[in-house]
This record gives structure tokens, sequence and C-alpha cells, in this order.
């Protein structure tokens, strides 16, 4: 296929069907632009941190992580003895 081929193809193309590709390119555009000034109403804005991202050795951890690991596992009674 020799590029003159395919410029006269899609120049073809084009001429065709270019009032529905008008149309797709302007529902487009009002689509973002009514999108993004309803984007507050449809997706909830608040986010909630799940996690630290990163690569960390045991020393780097981060405190809270390392507060975390020794928290939950045992439990200490007002007697000081430790429960499971």
């Amino acid at each position: 296929m020799s590029l003159r081929y395919l410029i006269r193809l899609i120049t073809a193309f084009v001429v065709r069907f270019k009032a529905l590709l008008l149309l797709g390119v302007l529902i487009g555009i009002a689509m973002f632009f009514i999108l993004n000034l309803y984007k507050t109403k449809i997706a909830d804005k608040s986010t909630e941190r799940i996690g630290v991202s990163g690569k960390y050795a045991f020393e780097s951890l981060p405190t809270s992580i390392l507060n975390l690991i020794g928290e939950g596992l045992t439990k200490m009674d007002e007697t000081g003895s430790i429960e499971a």
C-alpha cells in the first residue's frame, strides 16, 4: 500500500464522514466540560491513606509502621500480665 493511496483513503473517509466526526468531537468536548463541572458531585473527594509506598529496610521503617507492628499481638492487663 503506497503512501499516496493511504492519504487518498483517509481524505475520502474524512470527506464522507465529516459531519459525524465533527459531531463526535463536539460531544466529546461538551462531555469533558460537563463532567469536570460536576466531578465533585459524582466522585467522592475524600481519600484514605491505607499504606506507605516505597522500599524500606527494617531499620528504616517509618515510626507509624513500627508502632503498628509492636502493638496488637499482645496486651497487658492492669496487673501487668500479658494477654494474647
